[in-house]
């Protein structure tokens, strides 16, 4: 028997439990995502989380606590008017963040970063939180987050196995790049 290469539709319906349509994938430029003519869209970005030697506490892993002295932590927050989609290829390996309003040049001035660059490295993205309706919880609008690295490492933070968030910050757009994720039914695990 022959396998067919999954779809952006095949991951859409399995990640959200019910069929694609035109609006929940999405049609890119391969230019920009890799060799990818579309995307899954997995829901809108509420926030991200980006830290270094800090582990997440709490009940929703919302609150950084250090474990270094010159441990740091910065909260993204996004615009729900002008959402940013959080998508991913089609096997669900790669989270790309597409279209809406990605320009976080507010917060620059809280990364120990050289704002003058291009492209600037911000760090591990230690959390990752997005809004979607999925069909375990019977299609209801709900937040949801992620931890990365939440199950290959030690505990839910900056452990080695984060993606790292990239910003252009002249196109104005975001990268996850690296990390040990991938995009199952139940969310985005480790």
């Amino acid at each position: 028997m022959k396998r067919r290469n999954p779809t952006s539709d095949d991951l859409y319906q399995k990640f959200h439990g019910r069929r694609a349509s035109k609006s929940t994938v999405i049609e890119v430029n391969e230019a920009d995502y890799g060799s990818h003519p579309d995307l899954a869209k997995l829901g809108d970005l509420l926030s991200l989380t980006v830290g270094q030697d800090v582990k997440l506490t709490g009940k929703h892993l919302n609150q950084p606590e250090a474990m270094e002295e010159d441990a740091w932590c910065v909260e993204i927050k996004f615009d729900p008017q002008r959402p940013v989609a959080v998508a991913a290829e089609p096997d669900g390996k790669q989270i790309f963040f597409v279209k809406g309003d990605q320009d976080i040049s507010r917060y620059l001035d809280k990364f120990p970063v050289d704002r003058d660059k291009e492209l600037l490295d911000l760090g591990p993205c230690i959390r990752l939180e997005y809004f979607t309706e999925k069909g375990f919880d019977h299609f209801q609008p709900t937040a949801y987050f992620h931890a990365t690295g939440e199950e290959s490492g030690e505990y839910p933070g900056d452990n080695g196995f984060n993606p790292t968030l990239l910003f252009n910050r002249i196109r104005r757009k975001l990268y996850l790049v690296g990390g040990v994720y991938h995009v199952e039914p139940d969310g985005i695990v480790d």
